[in-house]
C-alpha cells in the first residue's frame, strides 16, 4: 500500500498538528484503513496476530469455523463498522483533557448509551491518545455488538505504525465488548485492578472520556470536509458520512471539569438505581479457550488405538461445551459468577440436590438484567444447566452402550437421581462417527416436591449455541414407571400452558413411549453413577492425570473430566 494517504499524514503527529489538518488526517486514515481491511494482506496479518496467541473477539459460534473463514468474518465485520460509521477528530486541548482523566483511575468513568457520539464510528486524535511505550494509541473504532453478545458496543483501538511495516496504516492493539449497564467494565470504575487489566485500562478510559467530550455541550463540534482527493477515495470505497466532525475547546481545564461533572452524575444515578449489583464485573476476561487437558492432539500417537477415540471425544466435547459457556458469557457478562455467589449465599432455601432452581435464575435475569419474562425463562433453563455442570467441575459420563438404559415400563429411580454426586453432569453419547452431547441437571420446580430431571441436547450439532439446546424434562416421582412419569410431566406443563391461556396438542401413546425410551437412556446411566463406583477417569487411564475415583469432588479442575462406565459390572 505504498504512497497511502495516512502513511504520510502520520508524520504530522505532534504539537504542530493544526485544527485544519485534522479532517485530512482522520479521513485519510479511514480511507487507507478501509483499503487495507479489504485486501488479502489484512487477512494474513490477523491470522498472524491470532497465531501469536492474541485471540480475536468474535461470536462463540465462529470458533467452530476453519481459521481463514473465522478471520475473514472478523475482518469484514471491522470493515463494515468503519465504512458505516461517523468519523470524529479531537484537537490537542481536548486530548489533553481526556488523557488527564484517563490517567486518574480514582475518577469513575461509567459508560452509558447516551455517552456514545454515534452508534458506530472512527475516532482519530491530533496527538496520540495514549502512550504505551514503544507505540501510541491514535485511533479507535466502534459499532453495534456482534451477534450473540449482550447490549453494548464492539470497541477496537489502534496504534500508530512507528515500529511495524509502513504498509499497515493502523495496527490493531485491543478489542473488547463494552457493555451497557447493568454491567460496568471494572477498568472504568475501579482504581485497583488485577494485573491483567492494567494494560488496557488507560486506552479504554481515554476513549470513554473522549466520547464524553464529544457529547458535551462545552466542546465545540464542527463538521468539516477533507480534501477532494481523500473525499473521492472514500466515495469510491462507498464509505458513508464522508465528512469529519472535529472537536475543539478553548480550555482544556473547562473540558475536563465538564466531563468530571457528567461522569459523577451518571455514577451516582447508576449506583443509586442498581445498588451493589452493579460494578466489579470484568466483561473483558472471557472464559479461557477449551482445554484439551490430558488429550492434546499432538500426543495422540502415544496412545493405544482404543484411547485415541476417547481423545477425539474429549476434544470435541470440550470445544462444544466451551462455546456454550462463552455464548452465555457474551450475552450476560459475569452471569455465571453472579449466580454461583448467589447460590452460596442463599444455599438452604432450596433442596440440596438442586444447584439453583430455574425460577431463581429467571428472577435474577428479570430483576438484574431487565430481560423480558419469556426470554428469561427460556434462557434460565439453559443457564442453570451450564452453571450447575460448571460448578460441579465440568464432569461428563460417556454413554458407551445400553447396559444401564431403562425400559419405558421400568420404575423411575427417583431416589437415586436425587443423590447424584454432582449438581450437573454432561453425557457424551456416541452415534457412529458423530457424538451427541447432553447436560443433565436436577431442578426444583414450583408445585412439585420430587424434583425434575432436565436434559439439554445439542442434537450432534458442532456449532450448537446455548439457546439452540433442545430441552427434555421428566418429573421425578417415586413409584411411577418411565411412561407414567412422562405423562405426569406432560400434564404438569399442560396446566402451566392453560394458566397462560394456551392449549398444547396432546401426544398419542406412541409419543409417550418414545419419550420414555429416550429418558430411559439417561435415568439408568445417572442412577448407576449415583450409587456405584463404576465410572473411571479416562485421563487417569491414559496415564496423564493422577488417578481419581468416583464420585469426584466438585470443582477441582477447570477442564473437562471424562468418565467412562465399566459395562457389565453391578451398579
Amino acid at each position: 500500500m505504498a504512497g497511502g494517504l495516512a502513511t504520510g499524514l502520520l508524520t504530522h503527529y505532534g504539537p504542530t498538528m493544526s485544527e485544519h489538518q485534522l479532517p485530512d488526517l482522520a479521513a485519510g486514515l479511514r480511507a487507507d484503513h478501509l483499503r487495507f481491511l479489504r485486501s488479502p494482506d489484512s487477512r494474513e496479518l490477523y491470522s498472524y496476530i491470532e497465531s501469536e496467541g492474541h485471540p480475536l473477539l468474535c461470536p462463540a459460534a465462529w470458533t467452530a469455523l476453519p481459521r481463514q473463514q473465522r478471520i475473514d468474518r472478523v475482518v469484514s465485520a471491522e470493515e463494515r463498522r468503519i465504512a458505516a460509521g461517523t468519523t470524529f477528530a479531537l484537537d490537542t486541548p481536548v486530548v489533553e483533557a481526556v488523557r488527564a482523566l484517563a490517567a486518574d483511575r480514582t475518577v469513575p468513568l461509567v459508560f452509558t448509551e447516551d455517552v456514545l457520539p454515534a452508534p458506530s464510528g472512527l475516532l482519530v486524535t491530533a496527538v496520540p491518545l495514549w502512550d504505551l511505550g514503544e507505540f501510541s494509541i491514535v485511533a479507535a473504532s466502534w459499532g453495534p455488538p456482534m451477534e450473540g453478545f449482550g447490549p453494548g458496543v464492539h470497541l477496537t483501538w489502534w496504534s500508530d505504525v512507528r515500529t511495524v511495516n509502513r504498509q499497515v496504516p493502523l495496527m490493531r492493539d485491543f478489542d473488547l465488548h463494552l457493555p451497557f449497564p447493568p454491567v460496568l467494565d471494572s477498568r472504568l470504575i475501579q482504581a485497583d485492578l488485577p494485573d491483567g487489566l492494567t494494560y488496557s485500562a488507560g486506552p479504554l478510559r481515554a476513549i470513554v472520556a473522549s466520547w464524553y467530550a464529544l457529547t458535551d455541550s462545552g466542546t465545540e463540534i464542527s463538521e468539516q470536509r477533507p480534501s477532494p482527493a481523500i473525499g473521492r477515495a472514500l466515495a469510491a470505497q462507498k464509505a458513508k458520512q464522508r465528512s469529519v466532525r472535529v472537536a475543539t475547546t478553548a480550555s482544556t481545564d473547562a473540558t475536563r471539569q465538564a466531563i468530571l461533572a457528567r461522569a459523577a452524575t451518571r455514577h451516582s444515578h447508576l449506583f443509586g438505581t442498581h445498588g451493589a449489583q452493579i460494578g466489579g464485573i470484568d466483561p473483558s476476561a472471557t472464559p479461557p479457550g477449551p482445554s484439551h487437558g490430558p488429550f492434546p492432539a499432538e500426543l495422540d500417537h502415544q496412545l493405544p488405538p482404543a484411547l485415541r477415540r476417547t481423545a477425539q471425544l474429549y476434544r470435541e466435547a470440550a470445544d462444544r461445551w466451551n462455546r456454550q459457556e462463552t455464548e452465555i458469557f457474551q450475552q450476560y457478562p459475569g452471569i455465571l459468577e453472579q449466580l454461583e455467589e448467589l447460590r452460596v449465599r442463599d444455599h438452604g432455601l432450596w433442596e440440596p440436590w438442586c444447584w439453583m432452581p430455574v425460577s431463581e435464575v429467571a428472577r435474577w435475569l428479570i430483576q438484574q438484567w431487565s430481560v423480558p419474562v419469556k426470554q428469561a425463562f427460556s434462557d434460565s433453563v439453559r443457564i442453570a444447566a451450564v452453571g450447575a455442570w460448571r460448578s460441579g467441575g465440568r464432569h461428563a459420563l460417556v454413554h458407551g452402550g445400553v447396559e444401564y438404559s431403562q425400559e419405558p415400563g421400568e420404575r423411575v429411580p427417583a431416589r437415586a437421581l436425587r443423590v447424584l454426586p454432582l449438581p450437573g453432569v454432561g453425557v457424551v453419547v456416541e452415534d457412529g462417527p458423530q457424538i451427541r452431547l447432553f447436560l443433565a441437571y436436577l431442578d426444583q420446580p414450583a408445585g412439585h416436591d420430587g424434583g425434575e430431571l432436565i436434559l439439554l441436547d445439542d442434537e450432534g450439532e458442532r456449532d450448537c449455541g446455548f439457546r439452540d439446546l433442545t430441552k427434555f424434562t421428566l418429573l421425578l416421582a417415586d413409584g411411577l414407571s418411565l411412561t407414567e412419569a412422562v405423562k405426569a410431566t406432560s400434564r404438569y406443563y399442560d396446566e402451566v400452558e392453560r394458566k397462560h391461556g394456551r392449549v398444547s396438542p396432546q401426544p398419542d401413546e406412541a409419543a409417550f413411549v418414545q419419550q420414555a425410551a429416550l429418558m430411559g437412556w439417561f435415568t439408568g446411566l445417572l442412577s448407576a453413577a449415583s450409587v456405584s463406583d463404576a465410572p473411571y477417569d479416562a485421563g487417569a487411564v491414559a496415564g496423564r492425570r493422577p488417578t481419581a475415583t468416583w464420585p469426584p469432588a466438585p470443582g477441582l479442575l477447570p477442564e473437562l473430566v471424562l468418565w467412562q462406565m465399566r459395562l457389565g459390572e453391578e451398579a
